[in-house]
């Protein structure tokens, strides 16, 4: 599969990725109570601030759980934490930090 595309095609792939994706939710919720990605009645999903606090608040059990390098979980937490706190950001800097290239695997 190309490294630069981020679509599931095809419905074996399709199926992989669904199968993933719930096995990733169900370890959320075993370990930490966590409902990933789910939609509630009267709201649109579970993804809140909370919800990512607590996903980025553990960056080794998430990256357990996910299968995600502990270094990108933590370069995504403070990317996030960046963009959300309202502080005047050095754009220049900021910029360089977000798309240093590293290797995740």
């Amino acid at each position: 599969m190309d490294v630069k595309s981020w679509q599931a095609k095809g419905d074996e792939i399709k199926k992989k990725v669904k199968e993933r994706k719930e096995s990733i939710q169900q370890a959320f919720r075993r370990e930490t109570g966590l409902l990933l990605d789910v939609v509630k009645q009267g709201s649109i999903n579970t993804n809140t601030v909370n919800t990512a606090r607590r996903f980025f608040g553990n960056p080794e059990l998430t990256a357990r759980l996910t299968g995600l390098d502990v270094k990108l979980i933590r370069r995504m937490a403070i990317i996030l934490q960046c963009i959300s706190s309202g502080e005047k950001i050095n754009t220049e800097s900021f910029g360089c930090f977000a798309v240093k290239q590293q290797i995740y695997m």
